[in-house]
């Protein structure tokens, strides 16, 4: 009985971590989903075509703003 007992408490455990894996996994999809969201925006912009050297670099800059907005919630950037 008591070894049965051990065995429930083992595969609890296995299914919490299951769980949280999973919650983690589904978190991290989601800001994987809205960082490409952010990228197609940014990258949609009408900075293109004019000076390629100077339209990637602004880009670039945006972007990581936009994503640093989203991953560290920086209002004072908007």
């Amino acid at each position: 009985m008591e070894t049965l007992a051990e065995e429930l408490k083992k595969r609890e455990a296995i299914v919490l971590n299951k769980e949280a894996l999973l919650a983690e996994k589904s978190e991290l999809e989601i800001k994987k989903l809205r960082s490409s969201q952010v990228l197609s925006k940014v990258r949609s912009g009408k900075v293109f075509g004019l000076f390629p050297k100077v339209s990637s670099f602004i880009v670039i800059c945006k972007c990581f703003v936009e994503i640093s907005k989203f991953y560290y919630g920086w209002n004072a950037l908007s």
